[in-house]
């Protein structure tokens, strides 16, 4: 009797894992009813703010942004107001990505004064430094500190926009149009560009 049972136990087994395979795929492809955390964190379509991305970014392509988290600003310039301009896009981000004022000389973003702008009839300009991989990294903004000659806050705030990823120039009368005599309004453009960037994953390919 033993060896009658050895001699079928194969047969048995075999016929168990087939119950039991048939059992558990069908629940493997049902995917309408996983769990929220299972499915990609992905922001809603929309078309008409990510055609301002595509516009006005640091890369027709690609999202280009400073990654999520805290960004030091180490100010060079002694202008007071700062932290206020920081507080203006750090609204308009909506809370992905932020920018604080540090005592760090090392931070990635550096405010300084650059008196030779007054030979070029400039009061102001942004280096960013993006990375192979979309993704802002650094950035050195240079003022020409003459109060008499430059608006000093606006002058701030759109070369900001610009670190922020505004790379662009907007031509509609605000704060981010190349000649900038004292304007601080920020366009439904600006807000709408700004927020819908920090939305979007690093990287990702803009159609």
């Amino acid at each position: 009797m033993k060896n009658r049972l050895l001699k079928y136990l194969p047969w048995l087994t075999l016929v168990f894992l087939s119950f039991i395979i048939s059992s558990c795929i069908p629940s493997l492809f049902q995917f309408e009813n996983l769990p929220a955390y299972f499915l990609p964190n992905l922001p809603p379509i929309d078309t008409d703010a990510d055609a301002l991305v595509k516009k006005y970014g640091w890369d027709e392509n690609y999202v280009t942004r400073w990654p999520n988290g805290i960004v030091e600003v180490f100010d060079m310039s002694g202008y007071p107001y700062i932290q206020e301009i920081l507080n203006i896009w750090n609204e308009v981000i909506g809370g992905p990505t932020s920018f604080y004022l540090s005592l760090n000389p090392l931070s990635p973003i550096i405010i300084t004064v650059d008196y030779s702008l007054n030979l070029f009839q400039n009061c102001g300009y942004a280096e960013v430094y993006i990375g192979n991989d979309s993704m802002i990294y650094g950035a050195t903004i240079f003022i020409l500190p003459d109060i008499n000659l430059c608006p000093t806050y606006a002058t701030l705030l759109h070369e900001f926009g610009h670190v922020v990823g505004f790379g662009g120039h907007t031509n509609d009368g605000c704060v981010m149009d190349p000649i900038n005599l004292g304007n601080t309004h920020l366009s439904e453009s600006v807000l709408s560009m700004v927020h819908r960037l920090y939305q979007l994953p690093i990287g990702s390919y803009l159609p």
